[in-house]
């Protein structure tokens, strides 16, 4: 009856789009059906006043095919939601990942500045120097540095950057989620200690001050990681 009364590209259009830029939305079935309803009624009413009276408003005499209108306002909605969408559009999905990227090169640098100032050995700080050099390249290595000293966590003195208290205990906190990660892994998972650094490095973005209290409970007293490295408190 849909196909006889409206036409097949009005029909597959609004049983396409308004799904689909819910879809796009949210991930919460109940929220996409009530925002398909009225992503469709909106669609709608802007696809027939825009039919019936666009053409009139710029000094046309006829009127224009009013499903065609629906049609074209519902692909305009969904290529605006495909950009716009707050969960999966495409220019929030990627600044949600540089956003991300940002924060973990912010907290490598944190960390790698922590384990600089932690270990004044020659040969180890070279290596970490290097490290530190290399992370800070490119633009999201500066805008991480300029989001640290914008911070208060990251005092550059001279040529000579330090860590703040508050960097301190920030990047202490990361560094201690690493190191208990390594014990936990080496322990509980029986990796060898060669093998858990990159594991570690990746886990400890993803742990808060809970769960690294789990971590030591689970690890019992250790104050040195497998490595050797002193386990900050």
């Amino acid at each position: 009856v849909s196909f006889k009364a409206v036409g097949s590209i009005l029909v597959v259009a609004m049983v396409v789009v308004p799904p689909a830029c819910a879809r796009l939305c949210t991930d919460s079935l109940k929220t996409q059906m009530w925002l398909s309803m009225l992503t469709a009624s909106v669609i709608v009413i802007l696809g027939y006043f825009a039919g019936a009276f666009l053409p009139l408003l710029l000094g046309l005499d006829n009127s224009l095919s009013i499903s065609g209108m629906i049609s074209v306002v519902a692909g305009i909605f969904l290529a605006a939601f495909s950009l716009f969408a707050p969960h999966y559009g495409i220019i929030s999905t990627r600044l949600r990942r540089l956003l991300f990227s940002l924060r973990i090169t912010v907290e490598d640098l944190l960390a790698l500045q922590y384990r600089l100032e932690e270990n004044p050995e020659a040969e180890h700080e070279r290596s970490l120097r290097r490290m530190l050099d290399f992370r800070s390249q490119g633009l999201m290595g500066r805008m991480a540095q300029w989001l640290l000293r914008r911070r208060g966590e990251v005092v550059v003195s001279g040529q000579q950057a330090q860590l703040s208290s508050t960097g301190r205990q920030r990047a202490k906190s990361l560094v201690r989620s690493h190191r208990l990660w390594e014990t936990y892994l080496v322990d509980k998972a029986a990796i060898s200690p060669d093998h858990v650094h990159e594991p570690a490095e990746a886990l400890e973005h993803f742990t808060p001050e809970t769960h690294a209290s789990d971590l030591a409970s689970e690890t019992g007293s250790h104050d040195l990681d497998p490595h050797g490295k002193t386990i900050p408190r």
